[in-house]
């Protein structure tokens, strides 16, 4: 018995999707006597789950490198930036963008060592003014 003939025996006695890919395999050992086309193949391919899961490959690849691109794109961008600390959460949008533009003595409390602060939202341009007490 040759060993492709041992290998279609050992497959037909398996489960129906074996048996299957045994008999794709003797058609084409034996296309002299029985001609079989490739629509009949591919047919016989789509019984299989498997093939299912394969032929939906390219597709699947083509979508991750995509992603994958898009995530290289955001951690060049990301790496390009200047290194600078969130600032503080906006009350108004949410963003971690209000910054301090400003500080200066209260004009009430200056005496007693407050601060009036003006922080600025980098984000939506929201201002908000605060007052800081002393040592801090």
């Amino acid at each position: 018995m040759s060993s492709s003939a041992h290998s279609n025996a050992t497959l037909s006695t398996r489960s129906p999707k074996c048996r299957t890919i045994a008999r794709v395999i003797a058609w084409v050992e034996d296309a002299s006597v029985l001609p079989i086309s490739v629509s009949d193949i591919i047919k016989l391919l789509d019984q299989l789950p498997v093939w299912k899961t394969v032929s939906a490959l390219p597709k699947r690849v083509e979508t991750l490198e995509a992603r994958c691109a898009e995530l290289e794109r955001r951690l060049a961008v990301a790496e390009a930036a200047p290194a600078s600390a969130p600032g503080q959460i906006c009350s108004t949008c949410g963003v971690p963008a209000m910054r301090r533009m400003s500080q200066k003595p209260h004009p009430t409390f200056g005496v007693l060592g407050g601060k009036l602060e003006v922080w600025t939202c980098t984000a939506c341009g929201e201002v908000d003014e605060r007052t800081t007490k002393p040592g801090r």
